[in-house]
């Protein structure tokens, strides 16, 4: 993404931003069943405030579809 367009997607409030995937997107088996893992040197305490942190959330742009 270029500097410019990141700039637009700044918000004023300073929250961090974070990208989902459309509401209609379907992942795949493997997404599904793919673990997850947190670095060994992150405590509980890390975790919570990165969870319950205010940030500003925008949707993906929809892919098209392969058919």
């Amino acid at each position: 993404m270029s500097d410019a367009k990141r700039a637009e997607k700044v918000p004023l409030d300073n929250k961090p931003i974070i990208e989902i995937e459309h509401p209609s997107y379907q992942p795949s088996k493997a997404e599904l069943e793919a673990e997850l893992s947190v670095p060994p040197h992150v405590t509980v305490d890390d975790l919570a405030r990165l969870v319950m942190r205010d940030v500003t959330v925008v949707h993906k742009k929809r892919r098209k579809s392969r058919g």
